[in-house]
């Protein structure tokens, strides 16, 4: 999976970087019936005037786009939560197409 980084006036060193990507690659797992080359995950990572950090994933696949935004104090804590949401969201997508398929 390729990904991009968007960061609104933040530096990120090395390690938070790998942090943030081993969180969507992490996520990439549940994808498992897509090519690595189809897969693109961005990350943006912004800071506001109160010292929140927004952390934003969004993973396009070539049928779905899945996106989560959460907003934290640290940007770790903001991290786990949007990855969390993230999880949920194929999960629920995946039930879906399951479900679709017994009710045939």
């Amino acid at each position: 999976m390729e990904i991009r980084y968007l960061l609104n006036d933040i530096k990120l060193r090395e390690d938070e970087k790998k942090y943030l990507s081993d969180k969507l690659k992490k996520v990439e797992k549940l994808l498992s019936g897509y090519n690595d080359n189809e897969v693109n995950g961005e990350v943006e990572v912004a800071l506001d005037k109160k010292g929140f950090f927004r952390v934003e994933f969004m993973i396009k696949t070539p049928r779905d786009l899945y996106r989560s935004e959460k907003i934290s104090d640290t940007m770790m804590n903001a991290a786990d939560q949007a990855e969390e949401a993230l999880r949920k969201q194929i999960r629920r997508n995946k039930e879906k197409a399951v479900d679709a398929k017994r009710k045939k």
